[in-house]
């Protein structure tokens, strides 16, 4: 039995028609569809997608070729995720009276939700960010905001995330993608490269095979699809990487293009600057980051797109300020627990499909 996150591409290679797409197979014509290209949002790579549309009803997903970032790939998730689109979609806005909702048309919806703005301070005020946000809808919502003098924002996933964001670099993803190809020794801290981005993934398999390049992982260790040295799943393990004292130490050193890839799990952990200044400290010692061969392997890898958005914006992790009385939720499901919302709270629920 086939066990894949990238099963779909199936489809998109065979060369005589016999391997199909399921969900849309015989459901459209190509001439009947519209397409737009777009990029992915269910993982934090953007991959360049195509969305074909039949009037107001998207049929499929497919990879956009870009060879810098997701060559002709994309992940099963990404291509089959918009089916969820097709059921409970609002339409209309809703209001709710007493345990449900009734439909309303925008321009009462809009002139109820300003009477309750009207009531307010503006530090009353709060939103939660989705994780599938994009940087115009937040731009949108945070001037927005801004203009009513609020500026308590909430795009954390786990309460504990943290992470510095004075500079970028400490946030992004520094290596281009078609890079990681480049490497001669990969190294994964926290991070499960085959659940959380698989397209990426695809990607060390191919420096694997192309340059021979070692992996270590650092972190509980899981079926990569390739072979990899795990070097334990403590703190500590990095503190004898950084000092030198490791038996892995002499492969870092002896690299000449290292990559490292630091993932969600780490920003999780209470001592998470304690290990974020541990695999600083590798970077340095190792020529991760070396100016004189332009090159910068040291990266951060998140599993959603919307965190590196808002710290694009230069969005601060922070929890909900006081006790709002009003809260807009953009694309927001998961950020904030239910009781941290008061029960007095007026809460509109944005969602930008």
């Amino acid at each position: 039995m086939l066990f894949s996150e990238l099963s779909g591409n199936l489809a998109d290679v065979c060369p005589v028609g016999a391997l199909n797409n399921g969900p849309f197979a015989y459901t459209s014509r190509p001439y009947e569809m519209l397409s737009k290209r777009s990029i992915d949002l269910m993982d934090s790579m953007g991959s360049n997608i195509e969305v074909d549309y039949k009037e107001n009803k998207i049929m499929r997903i497919s990879p956009r070729v870009n060879e810098s970032l997701n060559e002709e790939w994309l992940s099963d998730k990404s291509r089959q995720a918009f089916d969820g689109l097709t059921r409970q979609r609002l339409r209309v806005p809703l209001i709710r009276k007493g345990a449900d909702f009734a439909e309303n048309d925008w321009e009462d919806a809009l002139s109820y939700i300003a009477s309750k703005i009207d009531k307010v301070d503006g530090r009353d005020i709060a939103c939660g960010i989705g994780e599938f946000e994009s940087v115009e809808n937040i731009q949108a919502l945070k001037d927005f905001l801004n203009a009513l003098n609020s500026f308590n924002y909430e795009f954390r996933h786990n309460a504990n995330l943290s992470i510095p964001n004075n500079f970028r670099t400490d946030y992004l993803f520094n290596s281009q993608i078609e890079m990681i190809e480049d490497a001669d020794v990969i190294l994964l801290v926290g991070v499960n490269p085959r659940l959380e981005t698989p397209v990426l993934n695809s990607r060390i398999l191919k420096a694997i095979n192309k340059k021979k390049a070692k992996v270590f992982s650092v972190g509980t260790p899981a079926d990569l699809t390739y072979h990899y040295t795990h070097l334990g799943n403590t703190a500590a393990v990095l503190a004898d990487l950084a000092s030198g004292k490791h038996s892995a130490s002499e492969d870092l050193k002896n690299a000449k293009l290292p990559m490292m890839i630091v993932g969600h799990d780490v920003l999780t952990r209470g001592d998470s600057h304690a290990v974020l200044n541990s695999t600083r400290q590798i970077a340095n010692a190792y020529k991760f980051i070396n100016a004189e061969e332009g090159w910068n392997g040291y990266n951060v890898l998140h599993r959603s797109i919307g965190h590196v958005n808002a710290l694009e914006l230069g969005l601060d992790f922070k929890p909900l300020q006081n006790k709002p009385k009003v809260i807009f939720l953009l694309g927001c499901d998961n950020n904030i627990a239910p009781e941290d919302i008061p029960q007095d709270a007026f809460v509109v629920y944005i969602v930008k499909y």
